[in-house]
């Protein structure tokens, strides 16, 4: 046997990735599958470093156990890495360590997308502020009219593309001071909102105000969630006066934290089904009189 044709023949099988495609692969894997990622660690070190801030990419805090992690990863880690490595954050219900909490989110000033499911502590504005957002989803408390004055002038709204705005509480329950909606007008002004959502007793005050003023707005929806509100829903599509090509009513087939998600690991949200939805009405394939986009069925 030739040994030197058997040995340049190992040399010919012998080859590795360079590091930049075999990053790629190993960061493919850990986006489309997060929960590798903890697998993906252990296979050694350079990938270890690769794919560890994709553990942080992505944080939803809405349990105990979440904000007793978030605790860990806020003594652990450097706020440089951490305004590095975090883009996507769902907090719901803060605990009692407010202080803790608003100095992590003036850590992660590189994130883009931000929903604060619980009323809005006003001392965190300063925080927000500084932040480079597209997506904000927002809760607003039941007598929204100074609310509405204070934060729409916000640095924290300049960069925002997509603003969803919940109101918890029953129509009955709104300050009468926001019926004209006037307090919303703050709205058109904002320089980068192309979509907005819209829980229904926000929408019945301000919709008519936003659909006429706000020029630059591709989509609005009003949002209802699960089954039993489907009356609640069909309603409301029903008694719409108006022909806007831009206004769906939609009933998700999923909660908020589960859609919300899902946008932030694939960009499966309501808003990409929304639009969908909206590009079929203008192409003809939907009756333009159609507004209701029930998932639920």
């Amino acid at each position: 046997m030739n040994t030197s044709a058997s040995t340049n023949m190992t040399e010919d099988f012998s080859f590795s990735f360079p590091d930049d495609l075999e990053r790629e692969i190993f960061e493919t894997a850990a986006v489309r599958n997060r929960k590798e990622i903890t697998t993906l660690l252990q296979v050694c070190s350079r990938v270890h470093a690769w794919i560890e801030p994709l553990l942080y990419r992505i944080m939803v805090i809405s349990s105990k156990a979440d904000y007793d992690w978030l605790d860990s990863v806020i003594q652990s880690k450097q706020s440089s890495y951490l305004r590095n490595a975090v883009r996507h954050v769902y907090l719901s219900q803060m605990s009692t360590k407010q202080q803790a909490y608003k100095d992590f989110l003036m850590t992660i000033s590189e994130v883009v997308n931000l929903l604060l499911d619980q009323e809005l502590d006003l001392d965190l504005l300063p925080a927000l502020d500084q932040m480079n957002l597209r997506k904000l989803d927002i809760n607003v408390p039941p007598s929204p009219s100074e609310w509405a004055r204070l934060i729409l002038t916000r640095p924290l709204l300049t960069s925002v593309t997509h603003l969803s705005l919940y109101q918890r509480e029953t129509v009955d329950g709104l300050d009468s001071q926001s019926s004209s909606g006037d307090d919303w007008i703050g709205l058109a002004a904002l320089p980068s909102l192309t979509h907005l959502g819209l829980s229904d007793n926000l929408a019945r005050i301000i919709l008519p105000r936003v659909l006429a003023e706000c020029s630059r707005l591709l989509l609005a929806v009003v949002l209802f969630w699960t089954v039993p509100e489907r009356p609640a829903a069909t309603g409301f599509a029903e008694s719409l006066r108006v022909l806007d090509p831009r206004l769906v009513v939609m009933l998700m087939r999923r909660t908020i934290t589960v859609d919300w998600t899902a946008g932030a690991n694939s960009g499966d949200d309501f808003w990409i089904r929304a639009d969908a939805f909206v590009s079929r009405k203008r192409k003809g394939e939907i009756d333009k009189t159609v507004f209701l986009l029930d998932e639920t069925k």
